[in-house]
């Protein structure tokens, strides 16, 4: 019995611990600098060997380590207050042990050793008497260098300090004659100072994790866990550590001068300490006593402790022998070691019958592989519970409920329950509910009721009357207005009705949901109607399918509306760009040849500057219209505010009033100029329409680093953003429709006045920026979104790179393009770098002058949407007569192909237009002459 209350109180332990490790899986260790045990790097990390440590067990029992870094001081006050979990780094004292919890595994051993100026001539703890030394406040160091100086009859007068650099720092300074740190820290960092240790070694130190919460002591004994298999292992991360932070690290050894002159002092020294320890022997003798006295006491302290353990034991004893569930040890082979009387009792068997009869035994035959896979749970996972049936001695089938642990690789302890009456009860509710759901199954989402002529309820029944958990006998006897106040009017005219005769049918909206009423008169063999029928069907979901179904509609039109756009833009795109290409490379031509200090060369650079906003412009339609997918690069978000402001300035009514706050930054992001510009062209759109024909807009942006806070998409961390909001002083958003304003279609305006995709869109472009957003709206102050985009510490050059010389090369290329203003510029273009072209604008043409004349050329330029042929058609006939030679594919916009399927279909170049000169320079140049 002894053994199984042993087996108990460790289950209980173990328990408690997997329960307690289950639940906690953020753990906060707080850390001091003490390199290279615990510290922070240059950019504020934790490293260190208790670190690594940390993070690999963290790893193993799914912790998530949150540190808090501090100095030794106030990290010992939280860990007193409970305000984090584990400390590390910390040395084992009797006081200490008062204190806290330790684990028994240590980290690491240090001890201590006095530093001094390179000066010094202290060579013994003797010579520290009335001396000033630094030491760390707070610090086991402190008390151990004072125990020894006082068995010595040795003064000393401490400097506390909060680190250990300090420590050196003041020692440095001879503000200090000596100082006193951990031997680690000291091999690493003295030899930056102008320091030297000195021969003065003491107070070895058994450094370990420490917990001052005891509910936190399951962290410690996970840590022993894994830190001993650490230790046991060579290529362990605790090995991998040591040699990272000792061995690799620079450490600096000193040969101390006291070895130099030790060996003349010893004869002097022996002297000394012969006189010393003869007057120490008789107050030793004194102390001797009074500890003999003390160790007196403790004997008898701990004599009355296991008395009261004994006590304890043989209570908790009495407890297993009067539990009412039986407890049980098994074997590995799932034989009985040990049972309690209630075990007995269920099975019917004697305590010496079921020592060494195997489980199984008690299990029915059709329950054996049930049994069996319980078993083998418990031995691969550590834990197990569940029912099973089992058979009493006389052959009784009863029910028990099973939970069993793993103590060790042999034994096995087990808890069982007898649920017998429980199961015969369920088996009978089981019955009983297949009744009651046939008869209930009549009236789906219905209930009946009659009414009588004084509209009093004489008869309530139906399933519906259990969905919204109501007892339908409450209502007989109750008058109708009684049971729906003011509805009450409407639904008497409609039985009035019924009452003369007329089946009635209606729709309410009562007690929040829709209800079908349906009414038949109960007719006598008088032909009067004393009472009628009323069938009460809930329409709710039918309702709420029919609502979903006319939003599908609109969504679905909307979504139409916005494909018949999307259409739009790529015709648009594809003819605007061969325009473009035309225009843009006509002025490229004409800026080479002209004079730069001609006005005319200045006009011709304005019409460039102003194309390439065109061609923007139209890729910010395609990107509306979600034909292209746009693409991110590093960006001064803080130019492209400002422009997009200057937009919206000239959209706004005059009656509407702008101030801007735009803090000059050079900060950048990674994001797409044009989607920033939708960001603010809606948020702006928005706020006026708010605002009406009157009011104040703001916008501001400034570079800002926020508290850590949730956001509706990221949660904010507190690391630089550039903040962008947008201040209206309008209406506000209503309360009731304030979660609903960044989902899909959803709008407040009238139809035609808004898609309701305004926010959704502005909503999924911060989201792909892995940016935030917050908003706050009132009637009295109107709405402010704040946008927070993460700045990626990288100015952008915002500079114009200076043209560069046109590269030149030769060969000969077939240039075809179905505009012959296209076919012209390219052929002077590509002239103009030294290559022969020949242009056809007829594709046909152009095949056929191939097929003759297929190994003169080196080069094939084609455009894409081409009448009679496509490019795409056209590569592949070049490409099937001559297979090597290289396909340049170009287009204004087109969805037939995209630069995979045309790189698939072997072109080498898929270039989008407009093409300018340089662009089309340095692509030929690469395929032709490198």
């Amino acid at each position: 019995m002894k053994a199984l209350i042993r087996y108990i109180v460790f289950f209980h332990t173990v328990l408690f611990a997997l329960t307690m490790a289950h639940a906690e899986k953020t753990v906060t260790m707080g850390i001091y600098q003490n390199i290279p045990l615990c510290f922070t790097d240059s950019s504020n990390q934790p490293q260190g060997i208790y670190i690594d440590v940390l993070n690999h067990i963290a790893n193993k029992e799914g912790w998530r380590i949150k540190y808090r870094i501090d100095t030794w001081n106030r990290c010992l006050q939280a860990l007193d207050k409970h305000e984090i979990d584990l400390m590390c780094g910390i040395a084992v004292t009797l006081e200490r042990k008062n204190r806290y919890f330790f684990n028994d595994e240590n980290v690491m051993l240090d001890w201590g050793q006095i530093y001094l100026s390179v000066g010094s001539s202290i060579q013994s703890i003797l010579d520290l008497n009335h001396k000033k030394i630094a030491t760390i406040s707070g610090g086991i160091l402190r008390t151990a260098l004072q125990d020894l100086a006082r068995a010595f009859d040795v003064t000393c007068n401490f400097v506390l300090v909060e680190s250990a650099n300090e420590v050196f720092d003041l020692i440095e300074q001879n503000e200090v004659d000596a100082g006193t740190v951990l031997r680690l820290f000291g091999m690493r960092f003295s030899y930056q100072y102008h320091v030297k240790p000195s021969p003065i070694v003491f107070a070895p130190l058994h450094l370990r994790f420490a917990t001052a919460n005891p509910q936190k002591q399951n962290l410690l004994n996970a840590i022993d866990y894994h830190l001993k298999s650490l230790k046991d292992t060579d290529s362990s991360v605790y090995y991998q550590s040591i040699n990272r932070w000792l061995i690799d690290s620079p450490i600096h050894w000193h040969l101390p001068g006291w070895i130099l002159i030790s060996t003349a002092a010893l004869l002097f020294f022996l002297l000394m300490t012969s006189i010393i320890l003869k007057r120490k022997i008789n107050r030793r003798t004194l102390e001797l006593h009074s500890q003999n006295i003390k160790l007196q006491q403790e004997i008898d302290r701990r004599i009355e402790a296991d008395k009261a353990l004994a006590f304890s034991e043989k209570r908790f004893s009495q407890y297993i022998e009067c539990s009412p569930d039986g407890v049980f040890v098994s074997d590995n082979n799932g034989c009985f070691a040990e049972v309690n009387p209630s075990a007995c009792a269920l099975t019917g068997y004697s305590r010496d019958e079921l020592i060494g009869m195997s489980i199984f035994v008690l299990v029915p035959n059709d329950k054996q592989d049930k049994a069996k896979n319980h078993f083998a749970k418990v031995r691969h996972k550590g834990k197990s519970s569940g029912v099973l049936p089992y058979l009493t001695k006389s052959g009784t089938q009863k029910f028990w409920i099973i939970s069993a642990v793993k103590l060790s690789n042999n034994e096995f302890l087990g808890f069982a329950k007898d649920i017998t009456e429980i199961k015969i009860a369920e088996n009978k509710l089981i019955k009983s509910e297949r009744l009651l759901r046939t008869i209930a199954h009549n009236y789906p989402h219905s209930y009946v009721s009659i009414i009588e002529k004084d509209m009093t309820v004489s008869f309530s029944s139906g399933q519906e009357f259990q969905r919204m958990k109501l007892e339908p006998e409450q209502f007989n006897g109750k008058h109708l207005s009684e049971i729906f106040g003011t509805q009450a009017t409407y639904i008497i005219q409609q039985y009035e009705k019924t009452f003369l005769g007329e089946e009635v049918s209606f729709e309410l909206f009562f007690n929040d949901q829709y209800q079908l009423y349906k009414t038949v008169p109960m007719i006598e063999s008088d032909n009067s109607i004393p009472r009628i029928l009323v069938v009460v069907e809930n329409i709710s979901q039918q309702k709420k399918i029919e609502q979903e179904k006319a939003q599908l509609e609109r969504q679905l039109l909307q979504a139409q509306k916005m494909e018949a756009i999307g259409t739009l833009a790529g015709g648009i795109a594809h003819d605007f760009n061969n325009i473009l290409a035309i225009i843009l490379g006509n002025i490229e031509l004409c800026l080479e040849e002209s004079d730069p200090m001609d006005p005319i060369h200045l006009s011709m650079a304005e019409a460039q500057t102003a194309s390439i906003r065109a061609r923007e412009l139209i890729r910010q339609i395609l990107n509306f219209s979600r034909q292209t997918m746009p693409d991110k690069e590093p960006i001064a978000i803080i130019p492209i505010v400002k422009e997009s402001t200057q937009l919206i300035r000239a959209s706004v009514p005059s009656s509407i009033k702008i101030n801007t706050n735009i803090v000059d930054s050079e900060d950048a992001i990674i994001g797409n100029p044009t989607q920033i510009n939708q960001i603010l062209l809606n948020l702006c759109s928005n706020a006026v329409y708010a605002m009406g024909e009157k009011g104040t807009l703001t916008i501001e942006a400034s570079r800002e680093v926020p508290d850590p806070v949730p956001s509706l998409i990221n949660d904010l961390e507190k690391k630089p953003y550039i903040k962008i909001s947008v201040i209206d002083n309008g209406s506000g958003i209503p309360q009731d429709i304030i979660n609903k304003v960044f989902d899909p279609y959803f709008t407040t305006k009238k139809i035609g006045e808004g898609s309701g995709m305004g926010l959704s869109m502005v909503y999924s472009i911060i989201q792909s920026h892995n940016g935030a957003i917050t908003f706050h709206s009132s009637s009295d102050h109107g709405t402010q979104f704040n946008i927070f985009l993460p700045i990626i510490y990288e100015k952008v050059n915002t500079k114009q790179d200076l043209p560069e010389p046109t590269l030149k090369g030769s060969g000969n290329i077939l240039f075809v393009d179905d505009e012959e203003m296209l076919v012209k510029l390219g052929r002077r273009m590509l002239t103009q770098m030294g290559y022969s072209v020949t242009g056809f604008h007829d594709p046909v043409a152009a095949l056929s002058d191939f097929e003759s004349h297929a190994s003169d050329y080196d080069l094939v330029i084609t455009d894409m949407t081409m009448p009679d042929i496509s490019g795409k058609n056209f590569s592949k006939k070049i490409l099937a007569i001559r297979p090597d030679i290289p396909i340049f594919l170009c287009t204004g916009y087109s969805d037939a192909i995209d630069e995979t399927m045309a790189k698939e279909l072997g072109i080498k170049q898929f270039l989008l237009k407009p093409l300018s000169k340089r662009k089309l320079a340095e692509e030929v140049y690469a395929v032709l002459m490198r």
